[in-house]
């Protein structure tokens, strides 16, 4: 059998994820490209299993930037797939005509955030108790 080193291509198994994976050189400038997808906007559609009306369900799709984010709200779909009845789909970069509607919602919602407060105006916030 061949060592990695011989080889251009081929398949091998990684024991620490228990799976199988394909390998192959590949070009600097194609891996580049392909790494700054990284940072890309990435849609996760959903399933919604709370029925809308008799004869419709919700499908939802959450944005997040980067694959690391989108990764992490899939993990969480996946984890409480058991107390929600929402069902994770499909994660994909979003298309051309998603951006700009993505980004002005992204603005509203980012203008409506509270800054930051410091430690002498936390200590001046009432106490609520009613949760």
């Amino acid at each position: 059998m061949d060592d990695f080193s011989t080889l251009k291509d081929g398949w091998a198994f990684d024991e620490s994820s228990g799976t199988a994976y394909h390998f192959e050189h590949f070009p600097m400038n194609q891996a580049d490209e392909l790494a700054k997808e990284r940072d890309e906007i990435y849609a996760l559609e959903t399933i919604n299993w709370t029925l809308a009306d008799e004869e419709t369900v919700h499908f939802n799709r959450y944005y997040a930037y980067g694959l690391g984010e989108a990764i992490a709200i899939a993990a969480k779909f996946e984890i409480m797939a058991n107390e929600v009845a929402e069902q994770l789909i499909r994660i994909r970069q979003i298309q051309d005509d998603e951006v700009d509607i993505f980004l002005k919602v992204w603005k509203f919602f980012s203008k409506q955030m509270p800054s930051a407060i410091s430690e002498d105006q936390a200590e001046q916030l009432p106490y609520d108790d009613s949760e």
